[in-house]
């Protein structure tokens, strides 16, 4: 069982970014009793938070590549697909921060199932709300085809690579002489595919990008009067 518990992403260091989109209340999906001391490992790899505000409510997918890999095994993937399943039924836009090695190969097998669960419990989302993806890491496997269903998708430009295969299965096919690195950035990406929409360089910036698309899911007659300035080559 899970539950959503009360957190202050001013208090907890790798939340705290989330603090520039101007939510003050947020809650997070964890196993019910939970302690706050052991809440990122309770995490598992993937937080996921929606905001307890008045209105203007949204959710958030944040892989947390330190515990992990940001790995998607067994039981977070079940707690992803229920989470999604509560969020949709609110009619919340979603923001997926992807920073992910794929799936956690290490539980065998029978992790599959649950696993790739998450892509129609996705899909079935982003039929009806609002869903903005960011490639901010190593977005990599599953990852990447998670950060594919954005409707608006954002690539963070530092350290950050995007491919369905890692490193070492890359090499594999096509030897040393390419440069994993260069060919899965995001500015490659972005020359080459229609993948991403926008590059940025840092996450404040592709989360700052995201505030106008989520004014107009909740309604906003306008766009903010200083929206995001145009991304540099």
């Amino acid at each position: 069982m899970s539950s959503w518990i009360d957190v202050d992403v001013n208090h907890i260091s790798f939340l705290r970014p989330l603090a520039d989109l101007g939510y003050s209340r947020w809650q997070v999906w964890l196993p019910a009793g939970t302690k706050p001391a052991a809440m990122r490992s309770a995490c598992d790899g993937t937080w996921l938070l929606r905001t307890n505000d008045s209105k203007n409510n949204l959710a958030l997918l944040w892989n947390d590549f330190r515990v992990k890999g940001g790995s998607f095994g067994r039981v977070p993937s079940r707690r992803i697909e229920t989470f999604l399943g509560q969020c949709k039924a609110l009619g919340l836009p979603l923001i997926c921060i992807c920073n992910s090695l794929g799936y956690r190969f290490m539980e065998g097998r029978t992790i599959f199932n649950d696993v790739f669960n998450i892509i129609p419990a996705l899909e079935n989302y982003q039929k009806s709300n609002l869903v903005i993806t960011i490639c901010n890491g190593q977005c990599l496997g599953l990852g990447a085809v998670l950060f594919g269903f954005g409707h608006y998708r954002i690539g963070v430009r530092n350290n950050t690579t995007i491919n369905l295969t890692g490193p070492e299965v890359f090499r594999l096919f096509f030897g040393k002489k390419l440069d994993f690195d260069h060919f899965a950035s995001v500015d490659q990406q972005h020359k080459k595919t229609a993948l991403i929409h926008q590059r940025v360089d840092s996450l404040a910036q592709a989360l700052q990008a995201a505030q106008p698309l989520l004014k107009l899911a909740h309604g906003s007659p306008k766009l903010p009067a200083n929206p995001p300035a145009p991304e540099s080559n």
